[in-house]
């Protein structure tokens, strides 16, 4: 990439797991919940505007369409 191309441009990304939580023992057997996994993005860029310094971001959360139950009780 040429010097100056990416000035005032970042990016980021980021993983947040949350690992399978207890729920009930019911008849000596032990249930607990999902598990999940989730992807964030982020592209952000830096400027001037006048004497302002701004900063314009795009946040994606769940970039890759997890949409697996959760599964948080057991009846």
């Amino acid at each position: 990439v040429p010097d100056g191309v990416l000035d005032g441009w970042s990016f980021g990304a980021g993983v947040t797991r949350t690992g399978r939580s207890y729920l009930a023992t019911y008849d000596g057997e032990r249930y607990h919940g999902s598990g999940f996994s989730s992807v964030q993005a982020v592209v952000a860029y830096e400027t001037r505007l006048g004497d302002v310094q701004a900063r314009f971001a795009l946040n994606v959360d769940n970039l890759f369409d997890n949409d697996d139950p959760i599964v948080t009780s057991y009846h």
